[in-house]
């Protein structure tokens, strides 16, 4: 093994190494289950020990101004894409004012011991004076008032969200030319200049993602189809893709921008603190050299867990994700192995393995982590295991 970490007690890793490789070899299965039942466990989402929740509404039959083609469709199929995917999800369609202010509070209740919360939004909002409003289908916006009683302000939802959960994620498709708005600037008189095109910029908190269907300002396109160019196009990846939700929006974006010939341009804030996946139980293209089927089941699942408590081998619960340009794509995302912690008294960091690829005869190929499991972390070099 050429192993390459600067002030790395390598011996020492290797002997730890060997003893596992020597334990494991006399039954050869061992060391392939062990590292599949490490891919299974460490995938992105862990969506089987998460609790995921959404809240889908999809709003259309508008009473007081002409029905929207597309909005139910988009909530419809959204919400088909997240169940594939796991989440629990609450629906809504065609929301009046008292049903969409359930559909929150229930929503609000579902996200207690969640680790993911996730609102979509596809009908009609607008913004006033640098605030968003949702407009549930029974709005008249006759007066300066049904701000207050007949809409529903967008940073309810965030707060809610970010209140009980550390990771959120808005998609909001409600950026349409907006005929109520007239309305309500009829009631505004002079402060109808507060009324502004599209929807205004939000700032995510920590942990949030905000996705607009596009830009501040900018009024979003309804599909000629089914659905409108950002829905559509948001859960067919949504349902399809195993890339991160970073990935996924840079590809809306393109599907969006194409479709209607750069009229519209989606658009995202985001203070997210890691990767986030919609995909469960993903295997990355670069362990493909593992033959999973058959080596996972119950019995062997707990013969590798007193496997791995005896030689204390454990199963961290994350994901690493490996910086740089030159690291190709199919081996950005890894199991970690932690192998021992540095001799420096002062300095208690820990070793990790990282393998990227499993052969079926038991070795590996990876890189060695030295210093904490963060993804700016500049000591990763690879290695030949």
């Amino acid at each position: 093994m050429a192993v390459m970490t600067p002030g790395c007690n390598v011996d020492r890793r290797l002997e730890w190494l060997m003893l596992w490789s020597r334990t494991a070899a006399k039954e050869t299965s061992m060391l392939q289950a062990v590292l599949v039942l490490l891919v299974s466990v460490l995938t992105p989402s862990l969506a089987h020990a998460e609790k995921r929740v959404a809240l889908v509404i999809g709003n259309s039959a508008y009473q007081s101004t002409p029905a929207l083609t597309n909005p139910r469709n988009d909530a419809v199929d959204m919400a088909g894409a997240l169940k594939k995917r796991g989440f629990q999800v609450i629906e809504g369609f065609d929301l009046d004012k008292a049903a969409f202010d359930r559909k929150v509070r229930d929503f609000a209740g579902a996200l207690s011991g969640a680790k993911v919360g996730l609102f979509f939004y596809a009908g009609h909002g607008l913004q006033v004076g640098g605030q968003n409003y949702l407009v549930p289908v029974d709005s008249k916006l006759s007066t300066a008032a049904a701000l207050d009683w007949e809409m529903l302000r967008l940073d309810l939802v965030q707060r809610t969200m970010e209140r009980e959960t550390k990771t959120n994620v808005m998609f909001l498709d409600a950026c349409r030319d907006n005929p109520l708005a007239r309305n309500l600037a009829r009631a505004m008189g002079t402060r109808s200049a507060e009324i502004g095109q599209g929807l205004a910029p939000v700032e995510s908190g920590v942990g949030t993602l905000i996705s607009f269907s596009t830009q501040p300002g900018n009024v979003a396109l309804d599909g000629g189809g089914r659905n409108s160019p950002f829905a559509g196009a948001l859960a067919k990846y949504v349902s399809t893709s195993n890339e991160s939700l970073s990935d996924i929006l840079i590809r809306v974006r393109k599907d969006v921008m194409k479709e209607t010939q750069n009229k519209q341009v989606p658009w995202e804030h985001s203070a997210l603190t890691g990767r986030f996946y919609f995909s469960a139980g993903v295997r990355p293209a670069a362990f493909s050299g593992v033959t999973a089927r058959g080596l996972f089941d119950a019995k062997r699942a707990k013969g590798l867990k007193a496997f791995a408590e005896k030689y204390e081998l454990p199963l961290p619960d994350f994901e690493i994700e490996v910086p740089g340009a030159n690291v190709p794509v199919d081996l950005r995302r890894f199991i970690g192995i932690w192998v021992a912690e540095r001799d420096a008294p002062h300095d208690r960091r820990a070793n990790m393995l990282i393998a990227t690829r499993v052969y079926k005869d038991g070795k590996l190929d990876g890189y060695w982590l030295y210093g904490p499991p963060i993804p700016t972390s500049r000591f990763q070099y690879p290695a030949s295991l």
